[in-house]
């Protein structure tokens, strides 16, 4: 798999596991939280951080967790380095 497939299999990972956390819809919260990440050799992420909070910590940890749900196959070259920023807005 081409690493530009992987990284759109990862975008499709990371939609389908993300959600809206009951507190902060509730509370009207909305954020951007950006995270940057490494995927292993076992398709799951083996490192992780935040590289922009949303202001939020709850939205934060939604982001934490929802990264920490995916899982693909194995990466191109065993590892997989990327950023991106995960939306909390209402539909």
């Amino acid at each position: 798999m081409s690493p530009a497939a992987y990284a759109g299999l990862l975008v499709a990972e990371i939609r389908r596991h993300t959600f809206y956390p009951a507190a902060a819809r509730a509370a009207g919260r909305t954020g951007v939280v950006g995270v940057a990440f490494t995927m292993g050799p076992s398709g799951r992420v083996i490192a992780l951080s935040i590289t922009r909070s949303s202001g939020n910590r709850v939205l934060d940890a939604a982001a934490l967790t929802t990264l920490r749900a995916i899982h693909t196959p194995p990466p191109p070259g065993g590892r997989f380095s990327t950023s991106t920023n995960i939306r909390f807005h209402f539909n």
